[in-house]
């Protein structure tokens, strides 16, 4: 393989744009030179990050599509590219041709980043392929301080921990423990305490048990109407 410079990539990149509708002809020209795709640049990754990182999706489309791997680098020694889709807030789509490539998202911290940034669209996208909503992130890869943070565990505790009240809203919708601490021994709710998000946390909560009640409320009226449908039909074929 020829080495490629840094340099090169980022000028690749940078021409691959919006306003040049999304040229790749420059990676194009490094790939003839039989430049390899997951050439690792140090912090700034590959160039599948720089991609992801811009929020460049026909690009992480043509990446993807020749060659790049989803898990093989990472941005400043942390970030995987699909964990920095969350971080960067980028676009939906990018998130899902990554999955499609088969990005890894068990053990890894994607599901708390999405939460945090309250990206309810990203959670729900992860939660479909396979992702738990009790994710514990379990990579090494992380900040020196990062498990030391009160916002650091299940998404839930990311959620609460950034006041990202509708993220946490569809996390308790879907079944998430209210009870697990996180790396330094706080529970999602000890962690909003603690962060002085109280303006949410308990009407949220006590909103979104009224709505299921009311769901269930409804569920026994419409079977109680379906029993007196089937009385109803029985006299009548009697």
């Amino acid at each position: 393989m020829t080495t490629i410079s840094n340099s090169d990539v980022i000028t690749a990149s940078t021409a691959c744009n919006k306003e040049s509708n999304w040229d790749t002809s420059a990676f194009k020209r490094l790939l003839e030179r039989k430049w390899d795709v997951n050439s690792n640049y140090g912090h700034i990754g590959d160039a599948l990050c720089m991609a992801v990182g811009a929020s460049k999706a026909p690009l992480v489309q043509f990446l993807l599509d020749h060659g790049a791997d989803p898990n093989a680098n990472l941005r400043g020694e942390t970030y995987t590219p699909l964990e920095l889709s969350a971080v960067v807030k980028a676009d939906l789509e990018i998130m899902a041709l990554l999955l499609k490539h088969g990005a890894v998202f068990r053990g890894r911290s994607v599901m708390l980043l999405a939460a945090c940034a309250g990206r309810v669209d990203m959670l729900d996208m992860l939660v479909s392929a396979g992702a738990s909503v009790d994710a514990l992130p379990d990579n090494e890869d992380v900040y020196d301080n990062a498990r030391e943070r009160d916002d650091w565990g299940t998404p839930l505790h990311g959620a609460a921990g950034n006041n990202q009240a509708k993220t946490v809203e569809w996390l308790l919708s879907k079944g998430a423990s209210i009870g697990i601490k996180n790396y330094v021994g706080l529970t999602p709710k000890e962690v909003a305490d603690k962060k002085g998000h109280l303006e949410w946390t308990p009407t949220r909560l006590s909103g979104l048990r009224l709505r299921i009640e009311a769901w269930q409320g409804e569920l026994r009226r419409l079977l109680e109407m379906f029993e007196f449908l089937v009385v109803v039909e029985r006299h009548r074929l009697d």
